[in-house]
């Protein structure tokens, strides 16, 4: 079994094509045009999670400064 036989890459690929095809046909005819729109269409729709990715991994940081901090207080322990 392929991977193009997959169903959801079968969506995703026509969700990606839907979205190039309007754009060729609306906005621009040219495709160098509508590659860069459509890739900031993509950078657009994931800028969600990519905050989410910088908040969880200032979260991690500040954890891992705590845990630190706790390793060498309990390493001092007699």
């Amino acid at each position: 079994m392929g991977y193009l036989e997959w169903p959801i890459l079968k969506q995703i690929f026509s969700l990606c094509y839907t979205v190039m095809h309007f754009i060729c046909e609306n906005i621009t005819p040219n495709v160098g045009v509508a590659i860069v729109i459509y890739a900031l269409f993509v950078h657009v729709l994931f800028i969600p999670f990519s905050i989410k990715n910088h908040i969880d991994k200032k979260r991690n940081q500040r954890a891992a400064t705590e845990i630190k901090q706790l390793k060498e207080e309990f390493a001092q322990l007699p």
